[in-house]
């Protein structure tokens, strides 16, 4: 095209009209124009991919933004340029390379600092985001947005104290921003400052009522706080303004909290998740396996908490018992920082494979090449979940075991590991999957190595009992308080020890005396103690006579450290998996008389107990050495249980007709 100087200059400065008043389209158009015109002025390539990408991360875009890199080596623009379009279009490590260039052509580009730690934090590369976006904040000190940035790095990290600094920086630079707000509710959320969290999360919310994070966090909150309604409400909000796997995963690991939805209701919310986020999914292309019925099995197990986690204590004396003749095991770890119980799972697995930097797609790709046969998850719809990895099917046998007390609700996952306590005969309805049932408990609890020494019943030298539970605030819901209100007010020289890392906090023991005294209950008789160190956690039971169970949502580890301690728990069943925890401990070990049907019961038994304190301390001294004796801590044993019934589901497996 040939253009006079004068129509350059007319048609320049109608395209920058256009783009800055977000005629993109039409900017674009005057741009190319400009460029076909006057080949040589390379400023006019970088317009043209200013202008594409702000209409669209498009195939156009990109191309425009490539022609500016070679028409413009030394522009750091450029670079950035097509470092944005790249990261806007998920290709993230591509987009880290423009971004470095563009910092090596100009090292005081604040903006390319930032977009590069971004990218960093979405490929999961905490420490080198960190440094990025340090740089970032030292070039533009007085950028919130650089700031909230450098904390979502250092929270991914887990360095929370460092990250709660950045976010509150950012708040004092833009105090009405929603963002900082929301991050910094998380990051407290996360060191059980839930009242603090809360006043963020609001003011997340004041600040941007459509913001889908805030509503979700606040969501959280309130389940933490035993509140599940409220939460349901604010996960469906959230939900309404923008639908997101990992928010709905939220909504429905709260509502097995709420004791007035049923299991088929909660089963129906299951089965659309799948519909919505694991259905639409496409699968990992079925790789060639050998259906051998009878050779050995490569195991796998895909999860977030391989350490100091229940998952971690309930799966570390299962590997060390496995027939390695017969089964290898894999772990796939996206726990992000190791202790000292990660270090024993990985000494005792075949294989362990750090996995948190890796996509759904990259980590199934992975499974695929290791060969795995059948496919544990340990986590189901908790906070860091891989459903959508076992909803591609990267395995010819996928079960849901350990971290999720119902249902996935997946149709890509075969089958579900249970007992005849936890899920009786009659119960396959509350599941998508198969129901296998282990003759002996679903589970086995390696206890820790040195335990503390198991005091006397403390009702012999106080003359009441001393009620108790360390279960987490989230399952303290208005009808479990209403219950053990009652108790505590038919047994007036009784005491209720709660304990858990949620009162360390004045404003939530304050709530929490509020809601007893709402009930009639004397701050003289509750004792509430924060978290505390394991041991000094194991230690504090010798303070407590009877553990109470909560409901519906009943305890796991905390049951089975109780029974170490010596301390029975009395417990309620239910209408969910998570209710009839305890049943299947409790039954595992010979104390079916501490399972109830009713809360009328549960309030009777309760009381009964303060009338036979000799009995009590007959059983505290004999129980630890009765659960050690069980099923329940008999590893080989149920190592051997568990290798049966994969033996059986994999012939099953190989004996399907595709």
């Amino acid at each position: 095209m040939q253009l006079s100087d004068d129509e350059v200059a007319g048609l320049e400065a109608k395209a920058r009209a256009d783009l800055g008043s977000g005629r993109f389209a039409e900017a674009a158009a005057r741009f190319s124009a400009l460029l076909d015109a006057r080949p040589q002025v390379g400023t006019y390539a970088i317009d043209l991919a200013s202008a594409r990408l702000s209409i669209g991360p498009s195939s156009d875009a990109l191309s425009a933004c490539k022609q500016a890199v070679e028409r413009n080596r030394g522009s750091h623009e450029a670079f950035y340029l097509l470092g944005a379009c790249l990261q806007r279009s998920g290709r993230f490590a591509e987009a880290a390379m423009a971004f470095r260039q563009a910092i090596v052509l100009q090292p005081s580009f604040a903006l390319a600092y930032n977009s590069l730690g971004n990218c960093l934090y979405e490929v999961a590369d905490f420490t080198a985001a960190e440094e990025a976006l340090r740089g970032a904040t030292a070039l533009e000190p007085q950028s919130a947005m650089m700031w909230l940035n450098l904390g979502r790095a250092l929270h991914g990290a887990e360095k929370v104290g460092e990250a709660i600094d950045c976010f509150e920086r950012a708040i004092a630079l833009e105090p009405q921003w929603s963002p900082p707000h929301n991050n910094l509710a998380t990051a407290l959320r996360e060191c059980a400052q839930l009242w603090a969290a809360g006043e963020h999360a609001e003011l997340a919310i004041e600040f941007d009522p459509k913001s889908a994070d805030a509503l979700s966090t606040l969501g959280l909150l309130h389940r933490d706080l035993g509140d599940p309604q409220r939460a349901a409400d604010r996960f469906r909000a959230s939900l309404a303004i923008e639908p997101r796997a990992q928010i709905h995963s939220n909504y429905l690991f709260s509502l097995l909290y709420h004791p007035e939805i049923s299991a088929k209701q909660i089963l129906d919310e299951h089965r659309r998740f799948d519909e919505l986020y694991a259905q639409p999914l496409t699968r990992f292309a079925e790789r060639k396996w050998d259906r051998t019925a009878d050779r050995p099995l490569r195991l796998g197990f895909v999860s977030a908490d391989l350490g100091r986690h229940p998952v971690g204590f309930f799966l570390s004396g299962v590997l060390s018992a496995l027939d390695r003749k017969h089964f290898s095991a894999f772990c796939y770890s996206d726990r992000k920082h190791a202790d000292d119980l990660t270090e024993r799972l990985r000494s005792r697995s075949d294989q362990w494979i750090e996995s948190a930097k890796l996509s759904d797609d990259a980590l199934g790709a992975n499974i695929q090449k290791d060969g795995i046969d059948i496919l544990f998850d340990l986590s189901g719809h908790t906070g860091k979940n891989r459903l959508l990895l076992f909803a591609r099917k990267p395995a010819p046998l996928q079960i849901s075991w350990l971290g999720y007390a119902f249902s996935t609700g997946l149709s890509a996952i075969d089958a579900v590991l249970s007992d005849g306590n936890e899920t009786p005969i009659g119960c396959e309805h509350e599941f998508v999957e198969s129901v296998i049932r282990l003759p002996h408990g679903y589970l086995c609890y390696e206890p820790p190595a040195t335990m503390p020494e198991i005091a006397p019943l403390p009702a012999l030298s106080k003359g009441h009992l001393t009620f108790g539970c360390f279960n987490n605030l989230s399952k303290l819901n208005a009808q479990v308080l209403d219950l053990w209100a009652a108790i505590l007010c038919a047994s007036p020289s009784s005491t209720l020890l709660l304990k858990t890392p949620e009162l360390n906090q004045d404003e939530v023991r304050d709530f929490l005396l509020d809601e007893f005294a709402r009930r009639a209950v004397a701050p003289a008789m509750l004792d509430l103690r924060p978290g505390s160190p394991h041991r000094e956690l194991l230690t504090t039971y010798n303070e407590v006579d009877v553990a109470l169970d909560p409901f519906p949502y009943g305890g796991g580890l905390t049951t089975c450290e109780a029974l170490l301690m010596g301390v029975p728990v009395l417990t309620l069943g239910g209408d969910r998996f998570c209710s009839r925890h305890s049943i299947s401990h409790l039954q595992n070990i010979g104390l079916p008389e501490f399972v109830v049907d009713s809360k009328a019961a549960y309030q009777a038994r309760a009381l009964a107990l303060g009338n036979d304190i000799a009995a009590l301390s007959r059983l505290r001294s004999t129980l630890r050495q009765c659960m050690l004796a069980s099923p329940l801590c008999d590893a080989p044993r149920f190592a051997r249980d568990l290798e049966a019934a994969l033996r059986t589901l994999w012939r099953q497996r190989c004996e399907k007709v595709e």
